[in-house]
């Protein structure tokens, strides 16, 4: 874009005007790279957030594992202690619960 002087110019304000010039230029392009930051900005944030979401809800699955382990390991053991006891009482040894019944 050439400059333009109105009417009366010498070197100075033609050296004001093509810095303004570039000024503006500069400034331009500072606004459009700020711009395009943000949008980054903000998709990235929105990544960051749904991970946080897969992590608290991965972390929840975890917990219930944990807990429904628990809950096995205490049936186990109750199931075991039965077999044992059954076996003891002269039961039967199938162990599948369809051995003789005891009276």
């Amino acid at each position: 874009m050439p400059v333009s002087c109105p009417g009366d110019c010498n070197a100075s304000t033609l050296f004001v005007l093509v810095c303004a010039e570039e000024i503006n230029a500069l400034i331009a392009a500072f606004d459009d790279a700020h711009t395009a930051l943000k949008a980054e900005k903000l998709g990235l944030e929105a990544d960051v957030k749904a991970g946080e979401m897969r992590l608290l809800v991965g972390f929840q699955e975890l917990q219930l594992l944990r807990e429904f382990d628990k809950r096995e390991s205490v049936l186990l053991q109750k199931r075991q202690a039965k077999m044992d006891d059954k076996q003891v009482r002269g039961g039967g040894a199938r162990g599948d619960g369809m051995g003789e019944t005891v009276p």
